[in-house]
């Protein structure tokens, strides 16, 4: 009934103010916006989670509790697992595991190859600073929408992909 309510008192449909909103209103408040963000709707498009996160980030103190939106983001990290990521050789992939110590280089599951056509899957870590066929080290160039390129996670997750965030030993 009250995650829409702001810290600001801007919100809804009670305009409360920060001390009378629920500890687990702000939480969901922010859980909410993230899903709406990054969720395909019938009004908008769903957009990349480093989007959402940025835009979390910016109305923490006004829109959300600042100290629960620093740690929301911080849970979710850089590219959390479900998001799809082009490398910068040009092969598509999907995170399927993070890494505590090395966000920026997750466990993926490559799905296109640098044509953006589909490949044999293979599951690659760039954690072991893996090289392409140049020498280069494999690393994340961008960050895409779920459904670029053809690619829906959900489609995935249906065929039994599981997602998952490593332990801190084993990264």
């Amino acid at each position: 009934y009250c995650h829409h309510e702001r810290i600001d008192g801007l919100g809804y449909p009670r305009n409360l103010k920060e001390h009378e909103i629920p500890y687990f209103a702000k939480v969901v408040a922010i859980t909410d916006a993230y899903d709406a963000i990054t969720s395909s709707r019938c009004y908008d498009d769903g957009r990349a989670s480093m989007v959402a996160l940025d835009i979390i980030y910016k109305c923490k103190g006004t829109q959300f509790d600042d100290e629960l939106a620093v740690e929301f983001i911080k849970c979710i990290g850089v590219y959390p697992p479900g998001s799809l990521v082009e490398l910068n050789n040009g092969e598509v992939g999907i995170v399927i595991e993070t890494h505590e110590n090395n966000k920026l280089k997750p466990r993926i599951l490559l799905v296109l190859d640098q044509e953006k056509k589909d490949r044999v899957q293979k599951v690659i870590d760039l954690n072991m600073n893996i090289k392409d066929d140049m020498g280069n080290i494999l690393r994340i160039s961008r960050e895409l929408i779920n459904g670029q390129y053809g690619i829906y996670l959900e489609e995935y997750v249906k065929r039994g992909l599981l997602l998952g965030k490593s332990s801190e030993s084993d990264s």
